[in-house]
């Protein structure tokens, strides 16, 4: 007698967990400041910290912009502005290491 065994194919996270289920992630789109006239975009902490979370947790992310475009950085919340005003958020900086 022989047990049959079912093979599935299911991406493992990279500390070996099997995927919880998938969360969707909304950023805003790329936008032009009423006030200042300068280009806004997502704060990247905002979108960063949770998206590490979920990952970490072994959920899969979908990112999306709220208008179906491109999402694009403020670059006050960009750790390598020359401002330095984000320049302490090291979870942002590693995602800005990674090829998307």
């Amino acid at each position: 007698m022989t047990d049959a065994f079912l093979e599935t194919q299911a991406y493992v996270h990279a500390h070996g967990m099997p995927h919880k289920g998938k969360i969707l992630m909304v950023a805003s789109s790329p936008a032009v400041s009423q006030q200042t006239g300068w280009s806004i975009g997502f704060w990247a902490a905002e979108l960063t910290h949770p998206l590490h979370v979920f990952q970490e947790a072994g959920f899969e992310v979908e990112l999306f912009s709220t208008e179906g475009s491109k999402i694009e950085m403020d670059s006050y919340s960009n750790p390598t502005d020359a401002s330095g005003y984000s320049s302490h958020d090291v979870i942002s900086l590693g995602y800005m290491q990674r090829d998307w």
